[in-house]
């Protein structure tokens, strides 16, 4: 029994590795699908005033778009954020209060996990702009992206940088004003309570089922449901 306790937590670790992979991947997505709305915006809108040669078009409505479809990526992203967050808690040896205390501490270190990242770009970006190191509007006429932001007017004062720092990510759903990637920030640390709080009050009831559907109605129109719906492969796999 103990050996093949020993050889499902390598399984499990080696799932979440693995897992752990593809969230980089889909992250990568992302930074390719930015990258094409500044320098081939046509292969994202489609529109041929936008395009440099024909087969920009051509290669936005085709398969290739998988590999820069930023929508895609995140909603991925999300799904998998849902089961990696997950999975651990449905462990049938866990006891009660083990089950606490792993979601509790993960709760405690989400918040952390998450500022760190979100911040270092923010301060990145505010040192772009001081060093005036930002060349977007120079380019505008050039490559023909919808990105019109102008980094230069963004506000400086240090007040102002902190709270996009600390407060922004993760309470604001509208567009960060620094790095406006970091709306999906905002999803990541709601969406991962939403998930302790099913786990706390559901993770071990039988009819929890019930539970996933109400919520997956209440949620089909939000990115919360990718979270969900993660959570519920997790759950799926755990239990067969």
């Amino acid at each position: 029994m103990e050996e093949e306790g020993k050889m499902n937590k390598e399984t499990s670790e080696k799932q979440l590795f693995y897992l752990d992979g593809l969230r980089g991947l889909a992250a990568f997505a992302v930074v390719i699908s930015h990258y094409i709305q500044v320098f081939y915006p046509a292969a994202l809108t489609g529109k041929p005033q936008q395009a440099h040669f024909e087969w920009d078009i051509w290669y936005g409505h085709s398969p290739i778009n998988l590999f820069y479809n930023g929508q895609f990526a995140v909603c991925l992203f999300f799904v998998l954020s849902g089961y990696v967050l997950s999975v651990k808690m449905f462990e049938k040896e866990l006891d009660s209060e083990t089950f606490l205390k792993l979601l509790h501490s993960s709760a405690l270190r989400r918040y952390i996990r998450l500022a760190v990242p979100a911040a270092v770009s923010v301060l990145l970006v505010y040192l772009a702009i001081i060093t005036n190191a930002f060349y977007l509007q120079d380019i505008w006429g050039t490559t023909w992206t919808d990105m019109k932001k102008n980094y230069y007017a963004l506000d400086t004062n240090i007040y102002t940088v902190i709270k996009a720092t600390i407060f922004d990510p993760f309470f604001r759903f509208e567009a960060h004003p620094y790095n406006p990637v970091l709306w999906t920030m905002c999803y990541e640390l709601l969406g991962s309570f939403l998930i302790f709080g099913f786990l706390a009050l559901f993770g071990r009831v039988k009819k929890r089922w019930i539970v996933y559907v109400v919520l997956s109605i209440a949620f089909i129109q939000t990115y919360f449901v990718a979270f969900l719906w993660g959570m519920l492969l997790a759950d799926l796999l755990k239990h067969k």
